[in-house]
């Protein structure tokens, strides 16, 4: 955790130094962020580690964004800009590792409890019928194995494509169920390994969402520099200052753009437009609030 803390000081002094008036400064420090969360989310090892990178990168990207919108930065320090988040590559290949080492971890933890379970000393017969009974390690492994693989599968998808295994119903361990419902440890190290796995799907599309709409904010303030306007659709931006609209890593649609407002959004997990709503008025450095839609500032 030294890492991020010194990644939220190093993004604290690239806002201080922007306003300071140290823009080159500010760029060189943003540079070093970005290559800080790279180097972290290079071999994740699980899940907190991929989000410990996700947090370091969203300190940059929000960052960087607020150095495009600042009007004293120059078109040379905004092209800089652009060139260091064009530099950052996708979330799926770190995803995807992440997803196998998570798996990894798992399958050791349960081979350990089936390891300590097949300890016959001082076990009477109800408990080993029990231990045997409520979890059965080459089923629970199986189970886990075909979840993961169909997640890494899916990975490159957008998050409305990718059909998550319906929940089960087992939420809660009792001595009732571990009775009745064979193997009912494996299902729910199953069922609880599930919500973790949606979590490394989410994060995918968010971040990939947040270094597109950094792109779209350097582009519209590079359009604008050039022109004297701000681009009535995001379809002005192409080719020149960007080689396609980016699709929201949600729904697959194009970013939306609401010129009036200066903002563009992602639908978000929810899958729902609610015309750029989030779920709290203003735009934190960090957007993203559940089923809300994310919006991000292009001009202050």
């Amino acid at each position: 955790m030294e890492t991020l803390s010194a990644a939220r000081v190093l993004g604290g002094k690239i806002w201080y130094e922007r306003i300071q008036g140290n823009r080159d400064v500010a760029v060189q420090d943003a540079h070093a962020l970005l290559r800080c969360g790279r180097l972290v989310r290079q071999q994740p090892l699980s899940l907190v580690a991929l989000l410990v990178a996700a947090t370091i990168e969203d300190v940059g990207l929000a960052e960087i964004q607020g150095l495009a919108r600042d009007p004293q930065i120059s078109e040379a320090q905004l092209k800089r800009l652009r060139a260091l988040v064009d530099d950052i590559p996708p979330w799926d290949a770190p995803t995807q590792h992440a997803v196998k080492a998570e798996f990894h971890n798992i399958n050791a933890v349960l081979e350990h409890i089936d390891t300590n379970s097949n300890i016959l000393a001082n076990r009477s017969v109800w408990q080993l019928f029990l231990t045997r009974h409520s979890f059965l390690l080459h089923q629970t492994q199986r189970d886990l194995a075909d979840t993961h693989r169909a997640y890494i599968s899916a990975i490159h998808e957008c998050y409305s494509d990718v059909a998550f295994p319906i929940e089960s119903n087992l939420k809660t361990l009792t001595l009732l169920r571990m009775v009745f419902v064979k193997n009912a440890l494996g299902r729910f190290s199953t069922s609880f390994s599930r919500e973790g796995r949606r979590h490394f799907m989410t994060n995918r599309c968010r971040m990939d969402a947040h270094i597109a709409a950094t792109k779209i904010v350097i582009a519209c303030h590079l359009f604008q520099r050039e022109t004297g306007r701000r681009p009535g659709t995001l379809g002005e931006l192409v080719p020149s200052y960007l080689p396609s609209v980016p699709l929201d890593p949600f729904d697959g649609k194009p970013f939306r753009y609401k010129p009036g407002e200066g903002i563009i959004y992602s639908v978000g997990e929810g899958l729902e437009d609610l015309d750029g709503a989030a779920a709290n008025s203003g735009y934190p450095s960090n957007p993203w609030w559940g089923d809300k839609n994310a919006p991000f500032k292009i001009w202050d």
